[in-house]
């Protein structure tokens, strides 16, 4: 069998000597034949990145089932323990650049501190040495996550207050939720627990995260996926859209869209895991630029007009403040009667 070099040489070699007799239309349309054939055969394609994560979500089904008959019967603590392993060995796969630390609370939110949070992804420039303490400021954070074994409503309610307390409002004056880069939150199950015989699981965590979002800066901090490995996955994005009409005072309001699979009809090249991948990806790549290509690999899990659900819009002017709405109007938006949108 020959190597990919052997094989070029020997192939353009016979087209070359047969050029004169085939004639350079020919010999053309041949070698581009050739090098189609070449690129297809020795370059990744998407169906083999398509199964291979199809192959990430069956292991990771095959562990919750090791979990919950070998741990859960004697040692809740053991099985959770475990199932946090299992996500975080697919985050270094998939982060080699960052460090991934497992149960940690973060630090420099005001006057207090956050819950104790399963998987933490530190920035790249965060000293080594001092991720032991288990302490992390918030400024050192960019995703987070809770793990669970098997998804319940109730772990929405609790994700929510945590997603408030991380991106929400700062008491600060004049510190606006959206003047920097959020922290990514999301809850990753390895299966939904939910069940209700009237609507789909994803429907109901939808309706979840609508009741426990009642005030906007809540809204801002949502949650940005939630992931169930056998059932759904949730993936949102924050959208703030800007109002300035013939020059009135910028009118801001919020949206947060969420796109999802989880129904019955799941088209052959979706993927419940390649979606949060990609939308993880798609919002490390904001501060990470390194980031662009691997993105752009996943981008193939969402090729296809996703499913979009709002939960939620809110008018964001009764609480940023207004020396950044007047930045916002003065640097970036100069036309009247224009409707822009920030994603962020």
């Amino acid at each position: 069998m020959y190597s990919l070099d052997s094989e070029w040489l020997m192939k353009t070699l016979e087209l070359r000597c047969y050029r004169p007799t085939f004639g350079d239309e020919v010999y053309y349309d041949q070698l581009n034949s050739l090098i189609n054939r070449t690129r297809d055969k020795w370059q990744p394609d998407e169906k083999s990145l398509y199964l291979t994560t199809l192959e990430q979500e069956r292991r990771l089904s095959a562990e919750r089932h090791l979990i919950k008959y070998i741990f859960t019967g004697f040692d809740h603590g053991t099985a959770g323990d475990a199932s946090e392993e299992c996500w975080a060995e697919l985050l270094r796969q998939l982060l080699p650049q960052y460090e991934i630390v497992l149960k940690g609370v973060i630090g420099g939110i005001g006057p207090v501190i956050s819950p104790q949070i399963d998987i933490l992804v530190l920035n790249k420039n965060f000293p080594k040495y001092l991720i032991k303490n288990k302490v992390y400021p918030i400024n050192s954070i960019v995703a987070a996550f809770e793990c669970k074994l098997s998804l319940r409503l109730e772990d929405i309610k609790d994700a929510v207050q945590t997603a408030r307390l991380l991106n929400g409002v700062n008491s600060e004056k004049n510190a606006d939720p959206i003047s920097k880069i959020p922290i990514f939150y999301g809850v990753l199950a390895l299966s939904s627990g939910i069940v209700n015989k009237e609507k789909p699981a994803y429907q109901s965590v939808l309706e979840a995260l609508a009741r426990y979002t009642s005030s906007p800066d809540t809204t801002l901090s949502i949650i940005d996926s939630v992931l169930a490995i056998d059932s759904f996955c949730l993936a949102g994005k924050r959208t703030i859209y800007c109002y300035d009409v013939e020059n009135a005072p910028m009118h801001m309001t919020f949206d947060r869209v969420y796109e999802f699979h989880g129904h019955e009809d799941v088209r052959p090249a979706d993927s419940y895991l390649g979606l949060f991948i990609q939308k993880l990806l798609s919002h490390l790549e904001k501060s990470d630029p390194t980031l662009n290509s691997t993105r752009k690999m996943y981008d193939i899990f969402t090729r296809y007009m996703l499913e979009e659900t709002n939960v939620t819009s809110r008018d964001l002017s009764n609480f940023i403040s207004s020396h950044y709405i007047e930045r916002l109007a003065k640097n970036l938006y100069s036309e009247a009667n224009t409707v822009y949108c920030i994603n962020i």
